[in-house]
């Protein structure tokens, strides 16, 4: 029945964290599991034979998990990149990323989201944690069950459902820099054992930090309004409706980031320097016509931290920062086919995001005021699905669904004049069509050996229409995956998975033009694991581990291109190499005693291109020189631009857990407790050079506080070892050196070829990194209040 399973799964839930927590009743009995549905279908963690790593919401609690870049610290295997703050995700599981994916629409992370099951493209840096009860991150290729941009993995965040009685929550934080969060949750029945309802609020401001050394202002400045309420219908066992709605607004200020200039690079010396670049501050202060005097092209080694190097100028942009309004309202439908096992699951979502965005582009303030962005995006996608799943007891069982999305955006870049786009034509309008036929088949071998086969068969269409452009593709992919799973004994769960994976191709429009790569290919990969999962010591400790291999082929990168002219510089995607990535995950969780809980995991990847070549690295191995057309290559140009043996960027090679939490009775209904997490993450390339990166990042939070059924106070600690390494870099130029011809005929003294090959004299000037720098320490209070 429904409603059963849904208790089941609820009390699971609650009572369990990240498999950490011991069970209400006894000490020994040892770790409570937890009840997932990574195979859309209700399984402990430890019999579920993919890797998967779950957090309750008592974990979610107990390890102050914030957002999903907090998700990434405790989970082997996926690490986060942001681009801008906020207002773009990256998400990287098992080393496979995309430096454009949430910066050019269309080009996917690899890595999805999914609130309820609905698919969310996009940043979801901002949802509100204190409505989840659960949070899934399914490692490997998804795209069997959960669909597009499931190519690495898929993070599922699972809301809270409304009880049958009233209840209510009411929490608040204040913390360092300005950081405050006040949050309230209500849940009532309408009526009793039929109808339920929720509704959860938050306020969160965040002041910022680091210093704008152009202005004098903070910058960094988060500011975040949501609420969201859900409505669950349950008629008779049979049936369950739950309607949900959530609407956010985040109002954010400059990203904390600072232009690691072309007067630090180090390596690669060559024609695209700012040797030979002119100096546009010079000349625009008064100083006269000179050119720079450093000869490398790119910097190789660790950006460090420079706070002291934000310069960003506000007068530049008609909107300081970021804002954004999300609105996605889902409706869920299960029914039990009578006494069949039959169970018929419907699901549908809208979602709407509005977004407006400005920062200096340049990094620099005047008098260089050569590049700004700002701009409004406008999104509306809906999705639609529906499966059929046979009852769950037989020993054949087996699932089969639809499903149809649908995307559109506009982009319309806004001005001082017209901050809001009011009226203006979008300039860029986008849209993603997919649909799919999938399904599942399970067959129990024996009591011990059960094997499982999935398959999606989608078709995907991708339009673009801008300024120079319009075209559309469509793209058909097949995507298997075969499990299978040996139940040694009670306490051993081994299994072994072969899947395709598959990331969509799509268009680059006007800007791939010049160079003739209007669209780019899809991306494949043949992936193999295995995996253990093992109950130890009576149930008081799990331990969890999987090995895996990935092929991947025609990885998708970014290519930087110059326009028709000359006159410009942008970054497209295309096709450039195939990859070998191995990699190693365990896990471990034990109730050490009655009173105290520890656990660590660790993460090993190795994702190497086995072939490929890219632009920019023939030119900084070649001096300076313009690639000339790939069908022309000789071999010793193509050794210049071959990234064989490099790792791909925005991974890192190790990742490591360590926690801990100590608790103990206090009298009157009250325990003391105290809890600490050590996490560890090694550098990152930002690019496929291998040369520039990001440091390693060693973590330390803790928690000391007392609580109750109903109260609960703590004070905190984040980041206090003070790890000050970057959050990300990213490639860009240094435009106080640029190519515009102002004065007219003066653009740089590098000549326009040598011997006949061409010299790479790009509009962006000589290469650097504009990085965006960590949260420091911070420590606050945080009290709960259960009613």
């Amino acid at each position: 029945m429904i409603r059963n399973r849904l208790i089941a799964a609820s009390v699971a839930a609650a009572f369990a964290g990240t498999g950490m927590t011991l069970s209400s009743s006894a000490g020994a009995q040892g770790l409570e599991e937890i009840v997932v549905t990574a195979r859309k279908v209700e399984e402990t963690l430890q019999d579920a034979p993919v890797s998967v790593s779950a957090f309750s919401e008592l974990a979610i609690q107990n390890l102050n998990i914030l957002s999903v870049d907090d998700i990434a610290r405790f989970t082997p295997g996926l690490s986060t990149s942001a681009y801008v703050g906020r207002r773009g995700d990256r998400p990287v599981i098992r080393g496979q990323s995309n430096v454009l994916a949430g910066v050019q629409f269309g080009v996917e992370s690899g890595t999805a989201y999914f609130v309820d099951g609905v698919y969310w493209p996009g940043s979801i840096a901002s949802l509100d944690m204190n409505s989840i009860s659960r949070v899934e991150v399914i490692k490997g290729p998804q795209s069997a069950l959960y669909g597009r941009n499931t190519y690495a993995g898929a993070i599922n965040f699972v809301s809270r459902d409304p009880s049958n009685e009233f209840e209510g929550r009411a929490s608040a934080t204040a913390g360092r820099h300005d950081e405050y969060e006040a949050t309230l949750s209500l849940s009532a029945p309408l009526i009793e054992d039929q109808l339920f309802f929720s509704v959860n609020g938050r306020l969160f401001e965040y002041g910022g930090e680091y210093y704008n050394q152009a202005s004098g202002d903070k910058v960094g400045q988060e500011r975040t309004k949501a609420i969201s309420a859900v409505l669950t219908w349950q008629p008779n066992d049979a049936v369950q409706v739950r309607l949900r709605s959530a609407f956010g607004k985040d109002r954010d200020g400059f990203t904390p980031i600072f232009l690691w200039n072309s007067d630090q690079n180090n390596c690669a010396p060559g024609f695209r320097s700012n040797f030979y670049y002119r100096d546009w501050a010079a000349l625009l202060t008064g100083q006269g016509l000179q050119y720079g005097t450093n000869e490398n092209q790119y910097f190789c080694g660790t950006i460090p931290a420079r706070p002291d190097l934000i310069d960003l100028d506000p007068n530049q942009v008609p909107l300081v920062g970021f804002e954004r309004y999300q609105w996605l309202n889902s409706l869920a439908m299960d029914i039990d086919l009578g006494d069949s096992g039959y169970t018929l699951t419907a699901q549908g979502a809208y979602r709407t995001e509005r977004d407006r965005y400005g920062f200096d582009s340049d990094f620099q303030s005047a008098p260089i005021n050569i590049i700004t962005t700002q701009q409004k995006n406008l999104v509306d996608d809906y999705s639609v699905e529906l499966r059929l799943a046979s009852p769950q007891d037989e020993r054949l069982r087996w699932l089969a669904g639809v499903f149809l999305y649908d995307q559109d955006n506009d982009e319309i870049r806004i001005t001082a004049a017209n901050p809001f786009g009011a009226g203006l034509e979008p300039e860029i309008i986008t849209g993603t069509r997919n649909q799919a036929l999938f399904g599942l088949v399970e067959y129990d071998f024996s009591d011990a050996i059960s094997g499982t086969l999935e398959a999606r068969y989608a078709e995907e269409r991708k339009d673009r229409i801008d300024p120079a452009f319009q075209g559309e593709r469509t793209f058909y992919s097949f995507t298997p995956r075969a499990t299978l799973a040996w139940e040694l004994n009670p306490d051993l769960n081994l299994y072994g998975i072969i899947a395709r994976g598959n990331k969509p191709g799509g268009l680059n429009g006007a800007q791939g033009a010049p160079s003739g790569r209007t669209t780019y290919e899809e991306e494949t990969s043949t992936n193999f694991e295995l995996g253990a999962k093992s109950v130890w010591l009576d149930g008081r400790m799990t331990a969890n581990a999987a090995l895996y291999y990935t092929r991947a082929k025609d990885v998708q990168l970014t290519t930087a291109v110059g326009s028709a002219d000359g006159s410009s510089t942008t970054s497209i995607a295309t096709n450039q190499g195939s990859a070998d990535i191995w990699g190693l995950e365990l896990e471990v969780q034990a109730a050490v005693t009655d009173n105290l809980i520890v656990g660590a995991s660790y993460g090993w990847s190795r994702p190497r291109f086995t072939e490929g070549c890219d632009d920019f690295e023939y030119t900084l191995n070649s001096g300076g020189f313009l690639i000339p057309p790939l069908d022309q290559l000789t071999p010793e140009q193509r050794a210049l631009c071959s990234i064989k043996g490099n790792r791909l960027p925005l991974s890192s090679e190790h990742q490591a857990t360590l926690n801990a939490r100590f608790t103990q009775e206090l009298g009157r209904g009250f325990e003391w407790f105290v809890s600490g997490d050590l996490t560890y993450e090694s550098s990152k390339f930002v690019q496929v050079h291998n040369r520039a990166k990001v440091g390693a990042a060693t973590l330390l939070g803790m928690q000391l506080g007392i609580e109750s059924d109903t109260l609960r106070i703590s004070i905190y600690g984040r980041n206090l070892l003070d790890a000050d390494s970057p959050v990300n870099a990213t490639r860009w130029g240094d435009l106080r050196y640029n190519g515009i011809p102002v004065p007219p005929g003066i653009f740089n003294r590098a000549p326009a070829e040598v011997d006949g090959e061409a010299v790479d004299r790009g509009f962006l000037g000589p290469r650097a990194f504009f990085t965006t720098l960590r949260r420091g320490p911070s420590y606050g209070i945080q009290a709960t209040w259960r009613f």
